[in-house]
């Protein structure tokens, strides 16, 4: 056989060869395949895992069928730390039946900030297709977000993107929400809540700026200004908010502003006093005119709400301690052991819890 020949023979040999094993596929690193999630992710956060087998993982599974007690997750803070429970419920979040995550949801919404690491994971289920999951997510993010210690962030960027999108009927539960994480970055929404003409806007933005003047009120700009504005609306429950938080600025250009309204007689009157008790000690150069409130003729709710600011602010003029005791003084049972039933009573209940102290050292208190 001549060598062409011969060389021709093994390339058709060779092309006949089969393959028994033949290579894989190589895949692209670039697009890694991966099963198809059946809910809804917020891209910034990565999937969660299931909780390894252990103590904590039986713990967890336990929770499905007892999970009614006061402090369902005893056990497992028994076991390990509560940043580590928080984690691992998180985890189980991911991977959960509905039936399931709704229980797991209830459980860290009573625990609140002792499983705060677990914010994140909840926040990812705030914009779940299932309504009842959405609201159990919700009221997690509130109690969990509300001690302050929380990593809050996460929270309030899950709660602003869905405030975006979401329908305007659902917005004033989202701005409360917000309030409850207490975090500075939702500020800017809040305030522009206020501006709303839609008064259940307006409610739910000043009542969610309240923990947030309590805490960062040096940090938010033009708080003052926005919060007199604030009480100048034609909604009472929003002028009502607004004057107490106010006082809760607790600084000298508040009771200036406060002191100013405090004889204007009308509905916000009430609401004055009690930002002025607010104030604590800042106020007391208004407690002659409080001890003239509680002892005027005007309605009983205003005089109990003197009472109690006076009892608040730490009254020690002799005009002051002169109203308390004529106020624990009146017709009626001294001793005050149960709920006020009406409003006589409010008032000596206001100024029995107040300033009964101060009353019975300086002598002000008649014998029983």
């Amino acid at each position: 056989m001549t060598r062409s020949a011969l060389l021709l023979a093994v390339a058709i040999a060779a092309c006949q060869t089969v393959d028994p094993a033949p290579r894989e596929r190589p895949v692209d690193p670039r697009q890694p395949e991966r099963p198809v999630d059946p809910q809804p992710r917020d891209p910034a956060v990565a999937p969660s895992a299931c909780p390894r087998p252990g103590p904590l993982a039986t713990g967890i599974a336990k929770l499905r069928d007892d999970n009614q007690g006061y402090d369902p997750l005893a056990s497992l803070f028994s076991v390990a730390a509560p940043h580590q429970v928080a984690v691992a419920l998180a985890d189980a979040l991911g991977c959960a039946d509905r039936a399931f995550r709704l229980v797991l949801l209830s459980v860290l919404q009573r625990e609140g900030a002792e499983v705060a690491a677990a914010l994140p994971a909840i926040a990812r289920w705030i914009d779940d297709p299932d309504r009842e999951t959405r609201v159990a997510a919700l009221l997690a993010l509130r109690y969990v977000g509300a001690g302050g210690d929380s990593p809050a962030g996460d929270g309030v960027r899950a709660l602003l993107a869905r405030l975006a999108h979401v329908d305007r009927g659902e917005q004033p539960e989202l701005l409360v929400a917000l309030g409850d994480l207490r975090s500075p970055d939702a500020y800017p929404r809040l305030a522009l809540a206020l501006r709303d003409p839609d008064v259940a806007h307006r409610r739910a933005a000043i009542e969610a700026l309240a923990p947030l003047v309590r805490s960062h009120a040096a940090v938010l700009p033009d708080v003052f200004t926005i919060l007199t504005t604030a009480t100048a609306d034609r909604d009472p429950q929003v002028r009502s908010y607004a004057f107490f938080e106010i006082g809760e600025l607790r600084d000298a250009r508040a009771v200036r502003f406060l002191s100013a309204r405090l004889d204007r007689s009308g509905p916000d009157q009430a609401g004055v006093v009690n930002a002025l008790a607010a104030c604590g000690r800042l106020a007391r150069p208004v407690q002659a005119r409080l001890a003239a409130l509680v002892r005027s003729d005007v309605d009983m709710a205003l005089r109990t709400a003197a009472a109690g600011a006076l009892g608040t602010i730490g009254a020690d003029s002799p005009a002051a301690l002169d109203a308390l005791a004529v106020a624990l003084t009146m017709p009626g049972e001294f001793l005050i052991e149960s709920m006020p039933s009406d409003g006589r009573e409010d008032l000596r209940s206001s100024a029995w819890t107040g300033s009964l102290h101060t009353i019975m050292q300086r002598g002000f208190l008649p014998s029983a």
